[in-house]
This record gives structure tokens, sequence and C-alpha cells, in this order.
């Protein structure tokens, strides 16, 4: 009975020390949330860096919870961290990415699946986030370089894929000031970034900005006509990405809202940031063509490293 008590005793400090590690205000991240502020500024941060599983092989069925690390049957040498949304994988979303993980399993790339609101994380959505803009961005880079430690993997061939906010904090990460700050932190960049249904900017002012014309990486910008929460219409800086880098591209589907791969959301309504009342609705027509197009984009980027 005493040996219960002292192990039960034991689980719980363990817990209790984990937590307040986890929510330490103590910690220091780079300021990605301006592009470094002359690259020599931290921001505190409340939420401590992800913890990533140890890589496994995957298959269609793997479970895309708790940052998992997936091993490809046949490895290309290349790897995709995939990013969600402000609201993390949860169970209407589940599926959904675990399609995305298994496809390119499926073409021979490693995964790592980031959960943004793993526990003891909260949703990052609305005005009032959260997480400070730096912490999702640095989330990336940690992901990054978690997964360049995976045997055959080139450190050149290390792409990211963001959703919704996934996709707005990959942007950031080649942003060229975050680019120049993350090198000076020892820092892996991604090899091209690829974002679907992203915002470009929240308000006039740069540090609601999420894409911008100065990017040290390719990036592919995918969006909807019909998204109402991240209007295509913000986003005329992706004209200009593609005059100065002939690598990066961008595509506007018809018909298509906000989350428009999100099958089990299909019919979500929710109020917005912007006011908006937005509805998702599942077009198959351009989750088909998105993942065309965001593999044929990273080809495309292998061919000239390789």
């Amino acid at each position: 009975m005493a040996s219960r008590l002292r192990n039960t005793f034991l689980v719980l400090l363990l817990f209790v020390f984990s937590y307040h590690i986890a929510h330490a205000a103590s910690l220091k991240i780079p300021n990605y949330g301006t592009g470094g502020s002359g690259f020599s500024k931290t921001v505190n941060e409340k939420l401590s860096d992800l913890i990533f599983k140890k890589p496994k092989l995957g298959n269609k069925n793997s479970s895309v919870d708790n940052n998992p690390i997936y091993l490809p049957k046949t490895m290309n040498g290349s790897a995709v961290v995939i990013v969600s949304s402000c609201g993390g994988i949860h169970f209407k979303n589940f599926l959904d990415i675990q399609k995305w993980n298994a496809l390119f399993l499926s073409n021979g790339f490693v995964t790592t699946v980031v959960n943004t609101t793993s526990y003891p994380r909260k949703k990052n959505c609305g005005r009032n986030k959260t997480q400070s803009p730096s912490r999702g961005v640095k989330d990336i880079f940690d992901a990054i370089k978690n997964t360049s430690k995976v045997e055959g993997v080139s450190i050149n061939k290390i792409f990211v894929i963001g959703f919704s906010l996934g996709a707005m904090n990959a942007a950031k990460s080649i942003w060229t000031k975050n680019a120049k700050l993350a090198l000076k932190e020892d820092e892996i960049l991604p090899a091209a970034v690829a974002g679907l249904y992203g915002g470009c900017k929240y308000g006039n002012q740069i540090t609601k900005r999420y894409l911008f014309p100065d990017l040290d990486r390719p990036i592919l910008w995918l969006m909807g006509e019909d998204d109402k929460e991240s209007p295509p219409t913000d986003c005329k800086v992706v004209k200009i990405i593609k005059e100065k880098n002939e690598l990066s591209d961008y595509h506007t589907y018809k018909n298509a809202t906000h989350c428009w791969d999100c099958e089990a959301m299909h019919g979500f309504t929710k109020k917005v940031g912007n006011g908006n009342t937005v509805t998702y609705l599942y077009n198959e027509k351009a989750t088909s063509d998105s993942k065309k197009r965001v593999l044929t984009f990273f080809d495309k980027i292998i061919s000239t490293i390789e």
C-alpha cells in the first residue's frame, strides 16, 4: 500500500513539474513576429517547444496526432513538414490531415505532422490568439530540425505545407528578415513552402502581414475564390513574388471556400475575425488538384537541387 501511494505521488509530482515546464513564462525564443527587430531581440513565450515522436514506418492509417515522424516504405531523400490550422488536429480534420500524410508517404517523402495545439496548448484562433506570432514560426523550424535527423533525408530537401494559419506561419518562416534571423540561430530553412487558404494580411500594419514579397525560398500559394476568411483579394503580393522568383507560383480555385479540402467540416459555419460569416464547403475537384499541384511543385524544386 505504501509503495503504491509513493508511486502515485511521484507520478503526480512529475505531471506538475512537466506542466510548469510547458508553461515556462521565462522561455525566450527568437522574435519571428517582426523579423527580429534587428535580428538580436527575443520574445518571452509561455509555451514550451513541441516534442516530436521517434521516426517509425508509416502508412495510410498512421495517426497524425502528437507530432509524429513517419518513414515511407521507399525513401526519395526528401521530407514534408505538415502544419495544421489554428485549431490544431482534432476529430473533425483528423482524416483530412491523415490523407495528406498518406499522399506524401506514398510518394517517398518522410513526413512530420505538426499539431500546433498539442497538450497543454489550446486553440490559437481569432484575434486573441493563445500563441505569439513567433511561436508558430519556431514550431516549424523545430519540426524541420527534428526531421533533418532522420537518416537518408537531405537537409536541402525538407519542404513545408501549411493550412490556413499553418500556411501563414510557413510563409513567415521564409520571409527574408526571418530567414536571416533563423540562420543566425542555426536553423534549417525549408526547401520551399506550399500554403493552402492562408491569409496574406490582416489590417495595414506590417506586424499583421504574413506573406511578404521578399522571400528566401520558393512558395506555392493556393487560394479559394469564395474564401471570405482569407480573401484572395488580400493576396495581390503573389504576383510580385512570382515575378521575383520563377519557381514560385499561385492559383485561385473557382467556387472554393476556406478549408476546401476539409471533408468532415463540410457545412461548418462561424463568424471570423474580419467580421464575415463563413461556411466551409468541401470541394473534391479543388482538393484533388491541390494535391497534384503541391507534388508537382515539390518535384520541380527537387529537380533544381539535384
